[in-house]
């Protein structure tokens, strides 16, 4: 069985800029807690830090989306939107998820080009017309 390879400091950026903040980004292992289950990646709002677990995927798209779901969880604390959903402690990991998803498919449609893209959109609007 071949030994899975562990993603190393220079996978990752060493910071992003979150709504002008510069937020780091660090490579340790996320400790699982009774509730949750393993997690690839982790903001923490008193640091204002994001970390990624080493044992992600070496998987740059796996990476991106797991950058872009703790982002928007550091928009959401950053913008005090956290604040808001603290009596529904799931309701922001239900929008965090909602919204990165979202964002994925915008990320994967902008890659492929402007012309592409629009055709693609194009198709979309076709088959909701018939």
């Amino acid at each position: 069985m071949a030994k899975k390879k562990l993603l190393k400091p220079t996978d990752i950026p060493a910071f992003v800029v979150v709504l002008g903040t510069q937020i780091p980004v660090k490579l340790e292992r996320i400790p699982v807690q009774d509730h949750e289950e393993f997690a690839y990646g982790l903001y923490d709002a008193e640091t204002q830090t994001i970390t990624i677990d080493p044992r992600h995927p070496q998987d740059a798209r796996l990476l991106q989306d797991t950058l872009v779901h703790e982002v928007t969880h550091c928009i959401f604390h950053l913008s005090g939107i956290s604040g808001l959903t603290d009596p529904h402690p799931n309701l922001e990991e239900a929008l965090v998820r909602a919204i990165t998803s979202g964002l994925a498919k915008a990320i994967d449609l902008a890659k492929l080009g402007p012309q592409v893209s629009s055709q693609i959109v194009e198709e979309l609007v076709k088959g909701d017309e018939k």
